[in-house]
This record gives C-alpha cells, sequence and structure tokens, in this order.
C-alpha cells in the first residue's frame, strides 16, 4: 500500500457530531464527557474555530485551584484588564460572598458576540468549589455566555436537575464513537479504502474508538493487514515511538515531564542548537504532538506522553534528577515557585525549596499551597532546615493567617531549636532571628494584650529594627469591622485594655511599620460608643481615621466608617450614614481591594439587620466554621454578633436558641466578650418571644453581668426593640437599675432614629408590581430560567431581564434567591 498517497492527519468529524455539537448555542453548559483519547478536545476546538464566536481556552493541567484561578482570570485580560484585576484580587470564589462578587463582576461583561469560555480537562481540576462556581455561573445565564467543559469524567452535584432546568447538555462518548459507516467514511477522508466487513471488524475491535482507529489504520497502511492490538500503549510504541530518531525519542522523554511547553523551554531542557528542527519534524509527521500557533505552545497528545513518562521512568536516577533539576530552575525563572518546587521536590533538592520559600515570600498565599509547602519541610532532613530559620518563620507567619495554631507553634520551636544548636550564625544573626520569632509569638498571643506587648517589647529590644519577614499588607483587625471585639476579654479590664493597647501599640507598629496605625484610638472610639458617649467617639474616631490614612491603613479606615454609620444613626445624620454605607463598597471596588470583601459584607448585613431589613441581607448566609464563608477564627464570634440579629428578625427563635451553646463556646475561645454579651441578649429576646419568661430574665442577667462592670450599653439599646419589657422590670430592681434607665435613655433616641430611617428610606407600602412583572416574579421565585419564563409568557428573554430589574428595585432586593423569600413570606401573612 506505499505507492498510494494517504491524508492521515486529515482531521475528520462526524456529520452526527458537529450536529451534537451545534446545541452549545442553545444551553448556558456543555459538558462534553469520554474517556482519554477520544477527540472530545479536538472536535470542540474544530468546531468553535469555524463559529461566529470568541473562545476563551482554558486548559487545565493539574488539581491546583490556585492555578485554575489564575489561568481563569487571564482570559478576560483581552476583555477587561481591570476585570482580571478584581478576578485575581478575590481569588477562588469559594464561599458565599466572593462567590456573589465574583459573579457580580462577569455579569458586568460586555459581549458584543457570542462568547464560548471552554474549560478542557476539566476532569483534572476536581473541586467542589470549582463546580459550585461553575454551575452557578451557568444559572446566572449571562447573555452571549456558553460555557462548555471538556473531561473524562465530571463531578458536578445536581446534573439531573441542571438538565431538566434547561441549562444544561451532556455530550457523552456515544456522541464522539464511530458507526460502521463513519468509520468507512472517515478512512476513505484519509486515502484508505475499506470495505462494510473490515469496518465492522474495525468497530468491533475499537468500539468506535478514534484513537485506536487511528493507529490501527497507520499499521493497515504500513503492513497491508489488519490486526487486533495487543493494547493502545503496544499500537502507540509501534506506530508512534518506534520511528522516530534517536535525538526525536530523547527529547520527547525529556518534554514529557511537562503538560505543555514552548520552543524557548525546550531549548532551556535540551541544550542543543537542533531542538526546534527535531521538533518541527516530529510535529511534522506525527498527530500526536500538537503545535498551537496562537498560544506558541507544543502540547504532547495524553496517550502518547503517558507512554513517553513510562519510557522516562528507565532512565537512571541521576539522569531524571538533572532533569527536574533544570525543569525546576525554568519553572523558578518564571516566578512559578509552586510548580518549580514539585521538581526540586521529585529530585529531593530541600535546600531550593527553603531558599525560595524567602525569595518569594510566599505572599498572598492559599492553604492549598501552605500545606503542600508545609510537607516538603516536613520531609526535609533537620540539618538543611538548620540554614534557613528565615523560611520556617515566613512558612509560620502564614500558618497564623490559615488558622494552623498548632503548626504555628511546632515551626517556632523547631526555629528555637536549631538557633540553639547551629553554631554558624553571629551573634548578630542570631539574636535578630529571635526578634523575629519574638514577634511572632506576640501575633501568636492575639487577643491577650499583656502577653503581646511583653512578646513585642522583647521583639524591638533584639531587632531594634522593622521585621524582615511578616507581611505588613495583612489586615491588622483580622476581617473584623471592630477592634472593642477582637481586644475585649475579660469583665471590668476593659480600661485597662485600653490603656495598653495606647501605651504598648507604637512599639509594635515600630517593628511593623506601622501596621495597625491608629487602631489604639479606633478602640477607644468604640468604647465610648458602647457607653453612649458619642462626642467623644466621634473626637477619638476621627484621630484614628487620619492616623489610618498617613499609613495608608485601609482595615482600620474601614473600621471607622462602621462605626460613624453607627453614630450617624444616633445623630440622626441619615444622609452621611447611606453615603458611607456606599462608600465602603464603592472604595473596596475602585482600590482593588478585594481582601476585605468578607469585612465590607459584615458591614452591610449587620447594618441592614440593625434597621430590620431582612430582604437587603442574603438568604443563605453559611457557618464560617464549615468554610462557607471565608473568615479568620478571630472573626468568628463576629460573625456570630450579626448572624444572631438575622435570626431574630427572621423570627427563627428556636434555630437562634438552638445555636447559644455554639454560639458561646466560641467567644470563649480566645476569649470576645462582646460574643457572650451578644448570645445572651438574643437568647433573652427569643426566649421572651417563646414566652419562655424565666429564661429570659436569666440570660438578660447574664449579659449585663458581664457588659455592666464596664458600662457598655449599646448592646442593649441596638436589641432593645425585643427586650423593652424586660428592661423595664429592671428598673424596679437594686441591681443594674441605673444601667437600665441608662439603656432605656438611650434607647429611645435610637428608636425614634431607627423609624425615621426605616420610613424613609425602607417604606414598607412599596411600589406595586404590574401584572406582567409579578406573573415573571413567581415564575422566577419557582427557580424558572429566563428562558422556560419567556417560552411560558411568550415573551423575549430581554423583556424578562428587564421585568426582573424592575422587580427586584420594587422590591429592594438583589436575587432570586430573595425573590423566593419574598414569596415564601406573603404566603404567611
Amino acid at each position: 500500500m506505499n505507492g498510494k498517497r494517504y491524508h492521515t492527519k486529515e482531521l475528520y468529524f462526524t456529520p452526527r457530531l458537529l450536529k451534537t455539537l451545534e446545541r452549545i448555542w442553545a444551553y448556558p453548559l456543555t459538558i462534553v464527557e469520554a474517556p482519554m483519547g477520544y477527540g472530545k478536545t479536538t472536535a470542540v476546538k474544530y468546531f468553535l474555530e469555524r463559529a461566529e464566536a470568541d473562545v476563551l481556552w482554558l486548559k487545565v493541567y493539574d488539581e491546583l485551584i490556585d492555578h485554575f484561578w489564575d489561568e481563569f482570570a487571564g482570559l478576560f485580560d483581552s476583555f477587561n484588564e481591570d476585570l482580571y484585576r478584581r478576578l485575581i484580587q478575590i481569588g477562588v470564589p469559594n464561599d458565599a460572598v466572593s462567590l456573589r462578587e465574583t459573579l457580580k463582576l462577569l455579569g458586568s461583561l460586555e459581549l458584543k458576540k457570542p462568547c464560548v469560555l471552554v474549560i478542557d480537562d476539566y476532569h483534572l481540576i476536581d473541586s467542589p468549589e470549582i463546580n459550585h462556581f461553575i454551575t452557578t455561573l451557568a444559572a446566572n445565564e449571562i447573555d452571549a455566555l456558553r460555557i462548555v467543559l471538556t473531561g473524562r469524567y465530571t463531578k458536578l452535584h445536581h446534573l439531573e436537575e441542571l438538565v431538566l432546568k434547561g441549562l444544561l447538555y451532556h455530550v457523552t462518548k456515544e456522541n464522539l464513537e464511530m458507526t460502521e459507516g463513519e468509520i468507512i467514511d472517515y478512512y476513505h477522508a484519509c486515502g484508505v479504502s475499506i470495505d462494510g466487513e473490515q469496518a465492522k471488524w474495525l468497530f468491533n475491535a475499537t468500539e468506535g474508538w478514534i484513537s485506536a482507529l487511528y493507529l490501527m489504520m497507520l499499521s493497515y497502511i504500513e503492513e497491508g493487514v489488519l490486526e487486533p492490538p495487543e493494547s493502545i500503549y503496544k499500537l502507540i510504541e509501534k506506530i508512534v515511538y518506534t520511528p522516530l530518531s534517536e535525538n526525536e525519542k530523547a527529547l520527547m522523554a525529556m518534554l514529557s515531564i511537562f503538560d505543555n511547553f514552548t520552543l524557548k523551554q525546550a531549548r532551556f531542557i535540551w541544550d542543543d542548537e537542533s531542538v526546534q528542527r527535531v521538533l518541527e519534524n516530529t510535529v511534522q509527521k506525527n498527530a500526536f504532538i500538537n503545535y498551537d500557533v496562537r498560544t506558541k505552545f507544543y502540547q504532547i497528545h495524553s496517550l502518547f506522553r503517558e507512554y513517553l513518562r513510562e519510557v522516562l521512568e528507565t532512565k537512571s536516577p541521576d539522569f531524571k534528577a538533572h532533569l527536574y533539576r533544570q525543569a525546576a530552575a525554568w519553572y523558578s525563572k518564571q516566578q512559578d515557585f509552586f510548580t518549580a518546587r514539585q521538581f526540586w521536590h521529585a529530585c529531593g533538592d530541600f535546600e531550593a525549596i527553603l531558599q525560595s520559600i524567602k525569595t518569594e515570600k510566599v505572599k498572598n498565599s492559599t492553604l492549598q499551597s501552605v500545606t503542600a509547602l508545609y510537607q516538603y519541610i516536613q520531609e526535609c532532613p533537620v540539618a538543611i532546615k538548620r540554614r534557613y530559620p528565615y523560611a520556617l518563620l515566613i512558612m509560620a507567619t502564614h500558618m497564623i493567617l490559615h488558622n494552623e495554631f498548632q503548626t504555628f507553634g511546632i515551626l517556632c520551636k523547631e526555629v528555637a531549636e536549631n538557633i540553639g544548636t547551629n553554631n554558624d550564625f553571629s551573634v548578630t544573626q542570631r539574636q535578630a532571628i529571635y526578634g523575629e520569632l519574638e514577634l511572632m509569638r506576640g501575633i501568636a498571643a492575639f487577643n491577650d494584650l499583656d502577653q503581646m506587648a511583653a512578646h513585642f517589647e522583647r521583639a524591638w529590644d533584639l531587632l531594634g529594627k522593622s521585621t524582615a519577614i511578616f507581611d505588613i499588607n495583612s489586615d491588622w483587625t483580622h476581617g473584623s469591622p471592630s477592634i472593642l471585639y477582637l481586644y475585649y476579654r475579660e469583665s471590668g479590664k476593659l480600661q485597662t485594655h485600653l490603656n495598653i493597647m495606647i501605651e504598648k501599640l507604637p512599639r509594635y507598629r515600630r517593628l511593623t511599620k506601622a501596621h495597625g496605625n491608629g487602631a489604639e484610638y479606633m478602640m477607644e472610639a468604640e468604647w465610648h460608643y458602647h457607653r453612649g458617649d458619642f462626642v467623644n467617639a466621634e473626637i477619638a474616631l476621627n484621630r484614628a481615621i487620619h492616623m489610618a490614612q498617613s499609613s495608608d491603613q485601609w482595615s482600620i479606615e474601614l473600621s471607622g466608617i462602621y462605626l460613624q454609620m453607627r453614630i450617624d444613626l444616633m445623630k440622626q445624620d441619615y444622609y452621611h450614614m447611606f453615603e458611607l454605607l456606599h462608600r465602603m463598597r464603592e472604595e473596596m471596588t475602585n482600590r482593588v481591594e478585594y481582601q476585605y470583601l468578607h469585612k465590607v459584607e459584615l458591614c452591610e448585613i449587620s447594618f441592614y439587620a440593625q434597621l430590620d431589613q431582612k430582604f437587603k441581607i442574603p438568604e443563605s448566609l453559611g457557618r464560617p466554621e464549615r468554610g462557607d464563608i471565608r473568615l479568620l477564627h478571630a472573626n468568628y464570634a463576629m460573625f456570630n454578633i450579626i448572624y444572631g440579629r438575622v435570626m431574630l428578625i427572621n423570627e427563627r427563635y428556636t434555630e437562634l436558641l438552638g445555636s447559644v451553646p455554639h454560639f458561646l463556646k466560641i467567644a470563649s475561645i480566645y476569649p470576645t466578650l462582646l460574643g457572650s454579651i451578644y448570645t445572651y441578649l438574643y437568647a433573652a429576646a427569643a426566649n421572651w418571644k417563646l414566652k419562655r419568661v424565666d429564661a429570659a430574665r436569666a440570660d438578660l442577667e447574664k449579659a449585663l453581668s458581664i457588659a455592666m462592670p464596664d458600662q457598655l450599653y449599646m448592646p442593649f439599646v441596638e436589641n432593645a426593640d425585643y427586650l423593652e419589657p424586660l428592661l423595664k422590670e429592671r428598673l424596679f430592681s437594686e441591681q443594674f437599675r441605673e444601667d437600665a434607665e441608662r439603656v432605656l435613655e438611650l434607647y429611645q433616641s435610637y428608636a425614634s432614629a431607627k423609624e425615621a430611617v426605616k420610613q424613609k428610606y425602607f417604606p414598607e407600602e412599596k411600589d406595586k408590581l404590574t401584572e406582567r412583572e409579578y406573573e415573571v416574579a413567581l415564575l422566577a421565585s419557582q427557580g424558572h430560567t429566563n428562558k422556560e419564563i419567556a417560552d411560558k409568557l411568550y415573551i423575549s428573554q430581554n423583556t424578562v431581564k428587564f421585568a426582573l430589574k424592575s422587580i427586584f428595585a420594587k422590591l429592594s432586593i438583589k436575587s432570586r434567591a430573595l425573590l423566593k423569600q419574598h414569596f415564601n413570606d406573603e404566603a404567611k401573612r
């Protein structure tokens, strides 16, 4: 058969498959699912290259969700550089808050023509967070955006539900398998003639699998007979690998360690002038190696790559170690330290791993990346770790950020032991390391101001200069809207806590280049506020704001905005209060400071909960301890303070009372007494509503016993709409009578101001929905998509979108979930 011309690299797709792929345009999400070698990637690429659409193509190479998100955000750089920066700042949307913000950003895309987002080899990511993001993105039905996932398998939840709702089209391997007639057409397109019996034999041997059909065709051309293969890898060895020259075999085996690579990368690995020629020859005669002209990346087909990696395993340990060091050096040059460390680990170069920690300082770390790095450190020989104390200390700082306090303690202990046994450090170097260690211990002593101050004193005495390892751009407030909440730990000692903060914090600021500047006066402002002294609260607040702004400490400034809103309510300065409410999110967006996204959202939810605006609050807030919302441990009790009020205004009294033991346990960890005070107040309110009067009195007594030694009145004032009868009872008892009088006095002003705000900004009589709007709203609340609503009401999808925008505005809500809640509440009335 050798005298004939063949076209074995001819791409062929069955008309049946191409017709199936046309359904991509009819659904927000399409999954193309089949085992390796079924041509799913090639088919989708071929189909979309001929479509009038923008294509955003993301290939997944590993399970690392951080890598995935960096690549995902990068897809939108050409559309909108600002959007790219914001997506990177938000990070993987792995909780309700970040997911809402990400969907809002993507929903703002102005697509001038259809756009297809393809995520290739999606099975590799296998992440519940990413799965949830993709399905939620699809359910939001962004105009002109279509999503296509290709993979060997998918683990998306609720697949059947997505299909039933018309959100998902599922392409399976049956759509990609060739029938006997299609096999004849495929071989004919490549210049190979076969008859029906041969096609039947091929179908029985391969079950229509394109990769096997292709390799058997090459074998048939070469030998003139059709033979059943021992295995697909035997075919690859015989047809693809064996014909390569020795240089080509060597180069391909070395490059198989990469998922894809550039010419420059190949030259770096194989220092030979013939690299380009060898690569071009290999691509020209082999369909199992592709070159993407657009991205300038080479890629070895996964079947061939797996075979080549088996070949590489037969090489000597020295050969592989040298290869892995070269690969690590390449990724290190690209500042991709995560991948570099994987190759250093593969060749046992722990010294390079520790050096890279100090070089990179592991900034903006995720728990996934830090956990992987800690595994390397655990495996690292002690003798090497002794030489790199700063690497271990940098790791320790990130363990604190991810609430891994036990691991933090292990690392600090190891550093201390290593310094004591390593005589290679000079006295000056040893002193500096001890100074950094003291700073770390001070940060770890969070909430205990005496201990923190003592550690910071020693750190300054040892260092005498600012830290070399601590990230001074981190959020000083741990994401909490309140600083007093963070450091009020002992009843009757709040004044003492505040004095320590004012006296000792300047020493910490010198160590950290003004990190937390203004925090002590913010705490003082909150102290005055909670005592009902709003004039002195504003004076201290303004001092704190000026200090924070001078050092760009926006986390402190945010806490100031939150406090000013509460003061404005008491002053009845409603215009300024709402201006600040909008300014928080606007400034965060303008500054691209999405690390404060959760703090801003907590402030907003707290504000609306105080004003009883349950429709302004997301229906599901999740739980931080379950990972539903991305908060540091120090902020869990603050979340409960806000969440407790949300449960109260939604009349979830039994659920609230069932949560009380958990809330108190969380508040006791550091401890944070404001968490305990508010929890007892919510318990008193819920018990009163359920007519459990004795229990309500007992809970109020507990709250008063903690708060009144420090004259903290405002937690009671803010919840007196539920507690007023109980507080009035206290007027006739000896204990706490004067405190109750002060609370009720403040409550008169608070209640008057709150009612005025509600009447002006949240009137009960909302604009009535039109008949058509009501129909749309009802269907949307039942879970129907825009397309389904449009079909049912015989209107366009644009009309549905416009109607929903009007409905949301009239009902003062933001989502379909809240729309469903609105109809449920209407049904109860």
